[in-house]
């Protein structure tokens, strides 16, 4: 995240010296807490690695944060880049906004004015808009499950103890759903989940879709690392997909809206946005941003539940 004009990096050398305005001492105990990389003589640096490789380098800074005219953070600590790769080059990525539990999410640092309490949607597709918003629900109707710990506070746990298609549970035993844990991830796309759970549900919509004509992996190239199940639209404009529902504790069922059901990967082909293949060092289960479209998604961190309300965004 960059809040200032003075975090671009210099187009000579590293660009350190160019920090040093905002730049937290190497001297400071909130380096200590944070980094170990550091030299008295050096401003604080940081080093992180995400789940897909993605990886920032820089130094520890602190400015004012400006959201709105009215909604101004004072003393804010953030981290200014100026080694980074993965998906900052691919998309072109300014930064990352920090969501998490972590003492210097965004979260955290505004607990008294937001009270740990945040919701965003995610549209079903470019084009569309969404929104993020600090404080609170947009919704009335919003359906709440309990949020579990989880060992890494980058993510949120949820319980999920069953999947159903077309209104009927799978028969998963609620032993497999528990192995592993499960978090719910706006930065992951595609939900992974673990073969013995993804096999049942994956043969449950091809029998739903069997009117449909299924495409060969081998036909896709690179596409088939993560998808098995794909079907050729032809000449149809869309597909009538069967209800896919995930099942929490609390008594809450989620149904997935059917844009997060489907993948378009070309004109005439759509896959089964679900998928078998882990991440390195990821639990179990991930319910990723696809199947959280157009969803108001709701953290309530301080009262450790999670919310969802439909049609909140298209």
């Amino acid at each position: 995240m960059q809040p200032s004009s003075t975090c671009i990096p210099s187009t000579k050398g590293s660009g350190e010296g160019t920090y040093l305005k905002l730049g937290i001492k190497c001297s400071s105990p909130i380096c200590s807490e944070r980094s170990s990389n550091c030299s008295s003589t050096s401003p604080c640096i940081y080093s992180i690695e995400y789940g897909d490789k993605t990886t920032s380098q820089g130094i520890y800074g602190r400015d004012r944060l400006t959201l709105t005219r009215s909604d101004v953070i004072d003393n804010f600590l953030f981290g200014c880049g100026t080694r980074n790769s993965g998906t900052f080059h691919e998309l072109e990525e300014d930064g990352i906004l920090g969501l998490s539990r972590n003492p210097i999410s965004i979260v955290q640092q505004t607990a008294k004015k937001y009270h740990q309490v945040f919701s965003y949607c995610i549209p079903s597709k470019s084009g569309f808009t969404g929104f993020l918003r600090f404080g609170g629900g947009g919704q009335e109707s919003i359906i709440y499950t309990p949020m579990t710990n989880y060992k890494d506070s980058s993510f949120y746990g949820i319980n999920m103890i069953g999947i159903s298609v077309a209104g009927k549970k799978l028969p998963i035993p609620s032993t497999i759903f528990a192995k592993g844990g499960s978090i719910i991830d706006s930065g992951t796309d595609v939900t992974r989940l673990p073969r013995d759970i993804y096999i049942p549900l994956r043969d449950a919509y091809r029998k739903a879709m069997a009117q449909y004509k299924l495409v060969k992996p081998e036909d896709l190239g690179q596409i088939s690392e993560l998808f098995d199940t794909c079907h050729f639209l032809g000449r149809q404009k869309s597909f009538k997909f069967p209800k896919v529902s995930f099942i929490l504790s609390g008594g809450v069922a989620v149904d997935i809206p059917p844009s997060g059901i489907y993948f378009q990967v070309l004109k005439t082909v759509v896959c089964f946005a679900f998928s078998a293949k882990p991440l390195d060092g990821a639990p179990g289960i991930i319910w990723g941003s696809i199947q959280q479209r157009t969803l108001e998604v709701v953290y309530d961190v301080g009262k450790r539940k999670i919310g969802f309300g439909y049609g909140a965004c298209k």
